[in-house]
This record gives structure tokens, C-alpha cells and sequence, in this order.
């Protein structure tokens, strides 16, 4: 009772839990995709291409032109960025989190570096076209992900 007196009573709450859902079954789906080079990534986004990466390989790097969205499989990523410090790592992601959508949204060039993590990454990717033509459609689980990168950018912009 408690617990659903308090997902009432709030909207970040309420958010967060359905973000957790989300990611989760994102997570379902994309397991189900074959990650195997050369093999359709299967029913879940057949829009996306495969991508397999290295522990420690670099997939994106700061200051270059956005020109892909990626999707995590397995594995996971680290996002690093540069400063007056050096090179700090800001978040880790794994399974269900994406990255790139922000150059892509903004037309701008990358604002980090991402680096394969320890175990490397398995990733689906779609190039800039095939993420314009994600954005335009509206419904499933296509317009749910166009949603989730614009809530994104704008508590970056907040």
C-alpha cells in the first residue's frame, strides 16, 4: 500500500519505474536479436545493423561528426569526455541504453567519447537516414525510443 501511495504521489517516481520497464523489456527484445556479423539482427529492430566491439575499442570519439545511433545488446560502454581535468568517464551504460542521438538530434559533432567496456560490446547501429526515418514514425515501440532521446536532450538543455 505504501508503495503505491508513494508511485501516486509522484511523477518522477511513476517515471522512473516505467523507465526500468522499458529498458527491461528493450533488453528481452534485443537479446532475441541475433548479434552474429553477417546474420539479420532479427524481428526486434530489423532497421538496426550489428556491430560487434572490443574491450577498449573506440566507437564514437569526441568532435566528430554524428552519423549513427547505437543501441547496447550486451556488454557495455563507457562515455568519457575531455577537459581542463583530462579525460573523465561520465556514465557507463549497458544492456538497453543507447548513445548518439544527441549529435544526430542536433546536428552537432560528438559531445564524448565512447569506449567499449571491459567485456566489449555488442551493438545494433543505424546510420543518421535510417535514425531520421526512426524519429518520423510515430507508434510501438519506434515512437517510444523517438520519446525517450527527446525527454533525453531536453533535461540536457533543462
Amino acid at each position: 500500500d505504501a508503495f503505491l501511495a508513494m508511485v501516486a504521489t509522484s511523477d518522477l517516481v511513476a517515471s522512473e519505474i516505467g523507465a526500468l520497464l522499458r529498458r527491461r523489456v528493450a533488453v528481452d527484445r534485443l537479446r532475441t536479436a541475433s548479434i552474429t556479423p553477417g546474420v539479420e539482427p532479427g524481428r526486434a529492430l530489423p532497421e538496426f545493423q550489428p556491430r560487434r566491439c572490443a574491450s577498449g575499442e573506440t566507437i564514437v570519439r569526441e568532435g566528430d561528426i554524428a552519423d549513427a545511433f547505437f543501441v547496447i545488446v550486451d556488454g557495455g560502454v563507457e562515455v568519457r569526455r575531455t577537459g581542463e581535468a583530462g579525460v573523465t568517464t561520465i556514465a557507463t551504460l549497458a544492456a538497453g541504453d543507447y548513445f548518439g542521438e544527441i549529435g544526430l538530434l542536433r546536428h552537432a559533432p560528438r559531445n564524448a567519447t565512447v569506449v567499449a567496456g571491459p567485456t566489449g560490446a555488442s551493438l545494433l547501429v543505424a546510420d543518421a537516414l535510417t535514425f531520421e526515418r526512426l524519429l518520423a514514425t510515430s507508434g510501438g515501440r519506434r515512437g517510444e525510443l523517438a520519446m525517450a532521446m527527446l525527454a533525453r536532450v531536453e533535461r540536457l538543455d533543462a
